[in-house]
């Protein structure tokens, strides 16, 4: 068998064949017959008549005729072997699925939930005490602030403290409180919110894991001037308890009343 040369090629003109070779006969077996197809790429065809094409006559992949839209993606679909994966659509993230990549909606990360009743029950109290509702977490979580419906007078300074309880027929011992968060009416002041006659909704960071179980959140509302804060509250529909301290207390030390009010607080839980 001879070579063709050795001779430096500077061009080479090649006429363009059908791209499926049958411009050609089958070659003889362990032999392929290279040829330029319409195409534009180059093709080998086997002893068998199957045809392959083995390049690209753009050689760009910027203008490869797979892309279809923005966003599409090459990605290894078996050895030696790639395929186009179509863009995934808003919010969906890379993920293997089966050893193979594919979009999926995103898991974990952090989610919210409440626990409790958080809104305004269209009656309101006004005594300086501790208001104390029985919440259950299914699952682990952090506790990361306690939201209670409370309105104002607009004209005297009052504060609100929080807390976590256990559970033992009744709020037992205190777990987790806040600092108290002082309300007032100076409009110079950092944490002046204005608190007249509307009601809206004040959170007081806590920042407790709790495991999953029941417990006890609980309001303190204080003022040297009375009613100063009122606190919203469903009447006559609920199983909360009150407690008669400012400032949060054990409930073994310091007894709780079981009312039959259904306060406005809720316990505001990420997990």
């Amino acid at each position: 068998m001879g070579k063709i040369s050795e001779a430096l090629t500077y061009g080479l003109t090649i006429r363009e064949s059908a791209d499926d070779g049958s411009d050609f006969t089958n070659p003889s077996a362990d032999y392929r017959r290279l040829f330029l197809g319409e195409d534009g790429q180059l093709h080998v065809k086997d002893s068998a008549g199957a045809v392959t094409a083995i390049g690209a006559a753009s050689g760009s992949v910027a203008t490869d005729a797979i892309w279809d839209a923005a966003g599409d993606l090459a990605v290894g679909s078996g050895a030696n072997t790639a395929a186009k994966l179509t863009k995934g659509t808003d919010g969906k993230v890379l993920t293997m699925v089966g050893g193979a990549v594919a979009w999926a909606t995103p898991t974990g990360g952090i989610t919210r939930t409440t626990a409790g009743t958080l809104t305004d029950g269209g009656s309101y109290d006004a005594t300086y005490r501790g208001y104390l509702k029985k919440i259950t977490l299914a699952t682990d979580g952090l506790v990361a602030s306690i939201m209670a419906m409370v309105k104002g007078n607009a004209n005297n300074n009052s504060s609100i403290t929080c807390a976590i309880f256990t559970d033992s027929s009744g709020p037992a011992n205190v777990i987790a409180t806040s600092a108290a968060i002082k309300i007032d009416v100076d409009t110079t002041a950092v944490n002046n919110i204005g608190m007249s006659a509307t009601v809206r909704s004040v959170a007081i960071p806590i920042g407790a894991w709790l495991v999953a179980g029941d417990y006890w959140i609980g309001i303190y509302t204080n003022s040297d001037t009375a009613n100063a804060l009122y606190l919203a509250y469903a009447s006559g529909t609920g199983t909360d308890h009150t407690q008669a301290l400012k400032n949060p207390g054990d409930g073994s030390v310091w007894a709780t009343s079981l009312t039959d009010d259904d306060y406005s607080i809720a316990a505001n839980i990420l997990r």
